[in-house]
């Protein structure tokens, strides 16, 4: 079962994506993974690494907890992590 911090973690990392103009592929090299493990992270099937998360924001410009941030409406949460 999907836990729901995983799956907003996946639509966030997926938009980050999207927003920087990478495929799946694309994306995956810069940071040091494979295809396949971005897109369970991005379907919430589980979640990255610390350090894959520092890549992540760090590529894409932010701190790391502001991929562990969303904002629905108009509550601002932090998704558990761990």
């Amino acid at each position: 079962m999907k836990k729901i911090g995983d799956v907003l973690l996946g639509a966030r990392i997926r938009k980050i994506r999207n927003d920087m103009g990478y495929d799946q592929k694309q994306f995956s090299e810069k940071i040091g993974s494979t295809v396949s493990a971005l897109s369970n992270w991005e379907n919430g099937r589980n979640k990255p690494k610390d350090n894959t998360l520092n890549k992540i924001a760090e590529l894409a410009g932010i701190p790391v907890n502001e991929l562990l941030f969303v904002c629905l409406h108009g509550f601002h949460i932090y998704l558990p992590y761990g």
